[in-house]
């Protein structure tokens, strides 16, 4: 990576594999902010890099060419733990740990902004337990917690034979120079990953595959053959809902260990590049329909499903407000864009026929919302 200013570097390796082949995904440069967080007032001075996609011709791996700086991106908290989805996750995960250990001796968990899984987990496991996380803002009691980036630490000083990853390995500008530090630490034995299920976002349109905190693209079977080249082998898989893989894995000696990538993302082209026409077909269809001003246009939720298409030219201008459900969120203003966001409840049941609320591409978390007989048109962006 080469450094451009204190805001962004450009990626001129490839993050995975370190190969230099690359083909430009977009013809122009598109633009994105460096946070999703939202604030009580308008951001006056907010910071914006240039986003744009590379493909990795030797290892097929899709990533971002230029990567933001992550004292900024990390600096404020945005994480926000409420709905039933985070929390059923929190408790899946935490049961999938519990129901496949064998000797647990010490918990390291990377990048948690908070102590949500931390608490569940120790509900169930009697075990020392250590957080690595830049900006945390969680309760700090019976817990280590060790403020920086995973990449500063020496984590071969750090009490624990278990690594735990919770959406978090997409985060990482060198993922091999973290894998190679935990094989390097002989003390750990196990690797439990909550991992987003971006082989299902990429083919039905989740729009949280690509941003400036999810770097790169990997299939959920190279993820698996990746770990294997650092001596960790796949025990156990389980599918949460077309959301999350949880995977377990263990130190096995008998596998050779190799920083080499000799394999590939064998269906990641068709995926990404399908994924972005339709992408930008669905976003041409909306821009139209918000030109049209036949309604007050809102949109859900206000998360990077929704900053995602905001980044690829919706015209987010022509909104009259963005939506979502907690109350952290409501009445503040998202960063970089200023759109005020409102209660979707209070929205939808107005039952005013000049509202319209679309639907971003957002998997799942459609699930949250209690949509009943309403005159308030509905938009889900699969219809267009």
């Amino acid at each position: 990576m080469s450094e451009i200013n204190d805001i962004f570097i450009e990626t001129v390796r490839c993050l995975i594999c370190y190969s230099t082949n690359f083909k430009k995904l977009f013809d122009i440069d598109y633009t994105t902010t460096l946070s999703f967080k939202l604030s009580n007032t308008y951001c006056n001075n907010p910071k914006f890099i240039p986003f744009n996609v590379l493909q990795c011709l030797d290892c097929n791996t899709f990533q971002l060419k230029y990567l933001g700086n992550r004292n900024i991106i990390y600096s404020d908290n945005h994480a926000d733990n409420f709905g039933i989805t985070k929390t059923e996750i929190t408790y899946k995960f935490s049961n999938f740990i519990n129901n496949n250990c064998e000797d647990i001796d010490g918990i390291i968990e990377i990048g948690s902004c908070n102590d949500v899984l931390a608490r569940s987990i120790l509900e169930l496991i009697n075990t020392k337990y250590s957080i690595i996380e830049y900006d945390y803002t969680g309760n700090n009691k019976d817990l280590n917690v060790i403020n920086g980036f995973i990449e500063d630490i020496d984590i071969n000083t750090i009490y624990g034979n278990t690594i735990i990853m919770s959406s978090i390995f997409e985060h990482f500008y060198d993922p091999p120079s973290i894998l190679k530090k935990i094989y390097n630490n002989k003390n750990i034995k196990y690797i439990y990953f909550n991992h987003p299920n971006y082989d299902y976002f990429s083919r039905n349109d989740t729009h949280n595959i690509l941003n400036f905190e999810h770097i790169y693209y990997i299939e959920n079977n190279f993820l698996i053959k990746l770990l294997m080249n650092y001596q960790f082998k796949c025990d156990k898989i389980e599918k949460y809902n077309n959301h999350s893989l949880f995977i377990k894995f263990t130190r096995d000696d008998n596998l050779n260990y190799s920083n080499q990538i000799l394999f590939i993302n064998e269906v990641a082209p068709n995926d990404i590049i399908g994924y972005y026409n339709r992408l930008h077909s669905t976003i041409s269809k909306l821009n139209i329909l918000l030109n049209s001003g036949s309604h007050n246009f809102y949109i859900w939720p206000s998360s990077a499903h929704v900053v995602t298409m905001f980044v690829h030219g919706l015209n987010y201008f022509k909104l009259k407000g963005i939506l979502d459900n907690s109350p952290n969120k409501i009445n503040k203003y998202l960063y970089g864009y200023n759109i005020k966001c409102y209660d979707f409840k209070q929205i939808f049941n107005t039952n005013d026929e000049t509202n319209c609320i679309i639907i971003g591409g957002c998997g799942n978390y459609i699930n949250e919302l209690e949509l009943k007989d309403c005159k308030t048109k509905i938009i889900y962006l699969k219809d267009l």
